[in-house]
């Protein structure tokens, strides 16, 4: 689970450098695919946090011992 708080900061770390790059003249954050393919790499990532965490729930919830060891293990 510890990925999932890197994926965030990651994805500060990247808006805070488009911002502050200039090309052409101009913010590298001023361009709107750069907007948008963070905008995606967000989704993405939100899309990934969420399974993740439905993933974790359902195994708890459910009765396979095996199962909850090897994810208690991994976190």
């Amino acid at each position: 689970m510890t990925q999932l708080a890197q994926e965030r900061l990651l994805l500060a770390l990247t808006t805070k450098y488009a911002k502050s790059r200039d090309m052409f003249g101009q913010s590298l954050w001023d361009f709107q695919n750069t907007k948008f393919v963070l905008a995606e790499v967000a989704t993405t990532a939100r899309i990934a946090r969420m399974y993740a965490v439905a993933r974790v729930t359902k195994i708890f919830a459910g009765s396979n011992e095996t199962m909850k060891d090897l994810v208690a293990r991994s976190l």
